[in-house]
């Protein structure tokens, strides 16, 4: 059985895996067969676009040459492996114009191919095919065929080109959200005569009071209440001294009885 757990340690040994490796698509172009004379001399100076996955590549021009034969690879990278096989490739071939007395300010279209990563062989298996070319449209004017080798590899990085490792969820930790709570520190409230005093999570607890009785423990995310003591009250009582004892001149030892205190 599968748990939540094992999944995300699943897609996570996948995603560390992706991020090691790299997919390239290789497209060799390897030569062309009766082409169209579009120069105004009876002759061609073709050269060859591929683009695929938004990258746009090209070779050299073969000068005055009908049947040019090439043999250049051109490689493009994958940006997304898993759907490679959706990815669009598309060939086009075309007379250099600064070759020949051709007229006008672009370069002649000569044929295309499109393709897609389903036709892609992997390397090692790749073979040499010929495709007929293509038109753009109805009022183009083209004829011949090209040959091409296609295929793909997976390519390891450098431990230096990898991106930096998330690291796997560690097995019976708390969530974050916990190890933040966890780090976060309290308010406390201060009871003192009356007067309820809130304090921040920050703030130093005040020194206890000699007849301060703290509450219990708090549970957690609750402030600590302390409750401050006055001191209890100090009531003078004196005895009936006989007739003519000063009070309060010289205590015991001016003869008179000492002084009693008593607590309510």
């Amino acid at each position: 059985m599968t748990t939540p757990l094992n999944l995300q340690q699943q897609q996570h040994q996948q995603l560390q895996q992706a991020a090691r490796t790299v997919r390239r698509v290789v497209v060799e172009v390897v030569d062309a067969r009766n082409l169209l004379p579009k120069d105004g001399q009876g002759s061609s100076s073709p050269y060859v676009v591929a683009d695929f996955d938004g990258q746009r590549k090209r070779t050299t021009t073969r000068f005055k040459e009908l049947n040019p034969v090439w043999n250049e690879p051109m490689e493009f990278i994958v940006s997304d492996p898993e759907n490679m096989e959706f990815e669009e490739l598309e060939v086009e071939v075309y007379n250099d114009r600064k070759f020949g007395n051709a007229s006008g300010k672009k370069n002649h279209f000569l044929g295309r191919v499109k393709l897609y990563g389903t036709q892609f062989a992997r390397r090692g298996e790749e073979g040499l095919v010929y495709f007929t070319l293509e038109k753009k449209s109805v009022f183009s004017w083209v004829r011949g065929e090209i040959g091409l080798k296609i295929y793909y590899y997976d390519e390891l990085l450098p431990e230096d080109d990898r991106p930096p490792q998330v690291p796997p969820p560690e097995e019976g930790g708390p969530p974050p959200e916990q190890e933040q709570e966890r780090g976060r520190p309290h308010g406390v409230t201060i009871v003192e005569e009356g007067r309820v005093f809130e304090g921040p999570g920050t703030m130093e607890p005040p020194q206890m009071h000699p007849h301060c009785m703290p509450f219990p423990e708090p549970q957690p995310h609750s402030p600590r209440v302390v409750v401050v003591e006055s001191p209890p009250p100090v009531v003078h009582v004196h005895h009936d001294l006989p007739p003519g004892t000063e009070i309060g001149g010289g205590g015991a030892g001016a003869g008179g009885p000492p002084e009693m205190m008593q607590y309510p």
